[in-house]
């Protein structure tokens, strides 16, 4: 029996924060029930399990395949993504983990953690289809998400689509579950880094419609975002006074995302 210490693990896979404060860093922007539900998870069996059982996929798979065949932006590939990653960081208050462009991960976009180090990847038909300030939206949601310590638990989400379902369904439906309800709010927080970043609610929504396509489930995020917008946080953010509380807007937010929580989330 392999000796598994998962709360090391999880520590070792949260250097998603490329700041240096907190043992947990949760952004004052940061969605309440994101945060209460990821307080948990750590504590969660199933996800305990899923950890343990996505780590060699992580190895074999994102580092080799994803990461490994992917394109890495830097000044002489894809330098406006590279431009709009740095901005991102910058409006975030964060330094500017690696980016890479690969399809492998079979989504749009992904915050992921591979051997203790961050990155994002974003899928090349995704970075085709949007314009500046939209794609420093996805690319500001993304670091969001490394701000956050969201990016262990996406690694697993991701890697756990890949581990065969004969095997391991035992552990892949229960976590599945289990970070799929997380992420729904999780998603909050991420898109409201992705606003701050870009600092424009149209750009917001071109970035969430490219990510997830239209209907109701880009309304709902785009009313919580408006709302967000309101705050005098993000009001401050942007040199202006006023705004409402985040504990007035957060209760205002889970009432909206009340109508779609049973959706899962389509895109990381």
């Amino acid at each position: 029996m392999v000796d598994f210490d998962f709360q090391r693990y999880v520590q070792s896979r949260q250097s998603d924060r490329v700041d240096s404060r907190g043992a947990q860093a949760y952004r004052e922007y940061a969605f309440k029930n994101d945060v209460t539900i990821l307080r948990t998870l750590s504590r969660t069996r199933v996800v305990e399990l899923a950890l343990k059982a996505t780590a060699s996929v992580e190895r074999s798979w994102l580092e080799g395949e994803v990461l490994g065949r992917g394109v890495k932006v830097g000044p002489g590939a894809h330098p406006a993504v590279r431009e709009a990653s740095h901005d991102a960081a910058r409006a975030l208050g964060m330094g500017t983990p690696p980016v890479y462009l690969s399809a492998a991960t079979g989504v749009p976009a992904a915050s992921v953690v591979v051997s203790g180090h961050p990155g994002v990847v974003l899928s090349p038909e995704l970075v085709e289809r949007l314009d500046g300030a939209a794609l420093r939206f996805v690319l500001g949601r993304q670091l969001g998400h490394l701000q956050n310590s969201h990016g262990p638990y996406l690694t697993c989400a991701l890697a756990l689509r890949h581990l065969e379902a004969s095997r391991w369904g035992w552990v892949v439906r229960p976590a599945g579950q289990a970070l799929g309800i997380w992420q729904h709010w999780g998603d909050v927080t991420a898109d409201r880094a992705g606003l701050l970043a870009c600092g424009e609610l149209a750009a917001a929504r071109r970035g969430l419609e490219a990510l997830v396509g239209e209907g109701r489930l880009v309304e709902a995020r785009m009313q919580a975002l408006e709302l967000f917008a309101g705050s005098s946080l993000y009001r401050q953010s942007r040199g202006e006074e006023g705004g409402e509380g985040m504990k007035e807007v957060d209760s205002a937010v889970e009432r909206v995302l009340k109508l779609v929580e049973a959706e899962p989330p389509a895109r990381q």
